[in-house]
């Protein structure tokens, strides 16, 4: 089950660093196989893209699928996989 989320409109949800020469965001959501809070980077300089992460508490792997409008992160799903 995929659960799509917007950015939060208080910046809390979302954490800017610059790493390099690319702009990354930590964004936070539930393991889909376990419940626990993940946290996980989105290069907001790519249009779209997914990322493959393992979840801390129960490494198990989970699919991160986002997509990027202007720089700015606008949907973010994790995916059990």
């Amino acid at each position: 089950m995929a659960a799509t989320r917007k950015p939060p409109d208080d910046p809390g949800g979302a954490k800017r660093e610059t790493r390099g020469n690319t702009m990354e965001e930590v964004r936070r959501d539930d393991c889909p196989h376990c419940g626990e809070p993940i946290a996980f980077e989105v290069d907001s300089e790519e249009t779209a893209g997914r990322r493959i992460v393992d979840c801390d508490v129960c490494c198990r792997p989970i699919e991160v699928r986002f997509r990027v409008r202007g720089g700015i992160v606008q949907a973010v799903s994790v995916v059990a996989i």
